[in-house]
């Protein structure tokens, strides 16, 4: 009687398990995508603090984006690159974006928000942003960073819930002995008599 009690509640627990991980492998990249969203607005407001013309912008842009490990460029209100950070340290190099509204790498230009593109067969997530000087902001970070961190997260949880289960049936298989134990001996006492 007690076999069938615990193979149930081992078969819910497992059924809760699966669930839980089916359902973390797609809500936790919209997690850690909420999360890069968030940093990397307060980062456009750091850097929309900044005096893009002085001497120690450079600076200052290295400052604010290499703990962040974004990549970042800042193109004036003609389209001249005046930082960036892809493929090399901070430059403030002068550049070009090519025209009809199309940049260096050939894709077409969106609007301010959130964006997922391949540059470089580099999948990347990013932001599109304009500072209040007028310069357009871009920060990009690689998809499969945040892909890694779910997956992490992820087996995490499996792992933990998995531990939680056999610990919670292995109480569930003393528990249940305790109880029926007493139950089981007036029952052989009742069919003694």
């Amino acid at each position: 009687m007690w076999v069938r009690l615990f193979v149930r509640v081992a078969a819910i627990m497992l059924v809760f398990v699966a669930v839980l991980c089916l359902a973390n492998s797609t809500l936790m990249l919209k997690y850690y995508e909420y999360k890069e969203r968030s940093q990397m607005k307060a980062l456009a407001s750091a850097i929309d603090e900044i005096d893009l013309y002085s001497s120690d912008a450079k600076q200052l842009l290295s400052e604010i984006i290499s703990p962040a490990g974004y990549s970042l460029r800042i193109t004036d209100s003609f389209g001249n690159t005046m930082f960036s950070t892809y493929d090399s340290p901070v430059a403030d190099y002068k550049g070009s974006l090519s025209g009809n509204k199309r940049d260096s790498d050939g894709r077409r230009e969106v609007d301010e928000g959130f964006f997922k593109i391949e540059r470089n067969g580099k999948r990347l997530f990013g932001m599109l942003s304009f500072l209040s000087g007028g310069e357009r902001l871009e920060l990009t970070t690689q998809q499969s960073l945040l892909e890694n961190s779910a997956r992490i997260a992820n087996e995490f949880i499996f792992v933990v819930s998995l531990l939680c289960l056999a610990a919670a049936l292995v109480w569930i298989l003393f528990s249940v002995k305790r109880f029926s134990n007493p139950i089981r001996k007036l029952y052989l006492i009742g069919n003694l008599a």
